[in-house]
């Protein structure tokens, strides 16, 4: 998310967590559509694996990935694209690492 739509609009710390969930507002994720998104994504990272965990809501507040969304579909394959594109530019880790590190508690 990082890379595709830069740094996030806000920090989300969950009680007892080390680790901020971080949100993006007014995203446009498809060319062919003019709507915004709000996205709020977590994850972990490893030699072995990437986890990501998100929510996606729509500008009237939908979560898209409910069954009835027309965007239920897509949207797997489009996190699956950005998950794959990431480079190792370390712009994000910076960032990312000087927030938790100096997160107050």
């Amino acid at each position: 998310m990082y890379e595709k739509y830069g740094k996030w609009d806000k920090e989300i710390w969950p009680e007892k967590e080390r680790h901020p969930i971080l949100v993006w507002e007014n995203i446009q994720f498809f060319d062919s559509e003019k709507e915004l998104f709000s996205i709020a994504a977590n994850g972990t990272e490893s030699w072995e694996e990437i986890y990501v965990s998100v929510i996606v809501f729509d500008s009237q507040d939908n979560d898209c990935f409910k069954e009835n969304s027309k965007h239920k579909e897509s949207l797997p394959t489009f996190f699956d694209l950005v998950i794959r594109s990431v480079n190792s530019d370390k712009e994000f880790y910076n960032i990312y690492w000087d927030i938790v590190n100096n997160h107050k508690k």
